[in-house]
Parts: C-alpha cells; structure tokens; sequence
C-alpha cells in the first residue's frame, strides 16, 4: 500500500469521525424538509471523492467504505469514552450502536459513489492524455 492510501484512509476516516459526531443522522433527527439527508449524503460522497483524489487511483472506493466504517466505529468508541452525557438516555450503548452502523449503512455507499465518479473521471482524463500524445 502506498503512502498516499494511508493519507487518503486517516483523512477519510477523520472525516466521518467528526460528521458522526456533530451531525447523527437518525431517522428521527431529519427535517421537514430532509436537509440533514441531503446534507450527509452529499458530504459523505464529497470525502469518498477526496479520498479517490488523493490515492489517485479507480479502486479507492473501497478505501472510502473502510475509511466511512472505521470512522464510524472510531465514533463509536469515542462516545463510550465519554460515557453518560454522549450517550442517549433512552437505550444506551444500544442505541449508539445503532446509530453508529445506521451512519456507516447512509454515508458508506455514498462514501463509495463518489470516489466511484472521480476514478471514473481520473481514467478518461488518463485516457484522453494518451490519445493526445500517442
């Protein structure tokens, strides 16, 4: 794995750690008008494509989903770490597991999508190069 990839993964998965926590995305926290979906959906597919950007390559949407589920696991742990005040009083550490693999099953393949386009345009940039020159 190159260097790049691990930059791309930490960079990935700070980036979920840091929307888990500030934004959850449960069913019950949307809008009227599901501004927190569009929002997380589009965030979620804006750091799958950072990730495809900096790795350079077409197979970094599964670096994205890694990235997406690790940050949510980090997420996870971090709001076991702090104990009572992050952790909803209704069902406990049930509900943050609930809430951490709901953020990974929403944000993962949106993760995966964007990272997906911009490999996909990486290749034809790539190919349309080699027309040119060759």
């Amino acid at each position: 794995m190159r260097f790049r990839s691990y930059i791309a993964f930490l960079v990935g998965m700070s980036s979920f750690i840091v929307a888990s926590q500030n934004d959850p995305i449960l069913p019950d926290d949307w809008t009227s008008t599901m501004l927190p979906v569009w929002v997380a959906l589009g965030g979620s597919a804006a750091v799958g494509a950072l990730v495809a950007l900096i790795t350079g390559h077409r197979e970094a949407w599964k670096l994205a989903m890694a990235s997406a589920f690790a940050g949510a696991l980090l997420s996870f742990a971090a709001s076991l770490a702090f104990g009572p005040p992050l952790l909803p009083d209704d069902f406990g550490v049930a509900n943050a597991v609930f809430e951490v693999l709901y953020f990974f099953a929403f944000t993962g393949p949106a993760a995966a999508v964007g990272a997906l386009l911009v490999g996909f345009a990486l290749d034809r940039v790539g190919s349309l190069r080699r027309r040119r020159t060759g």
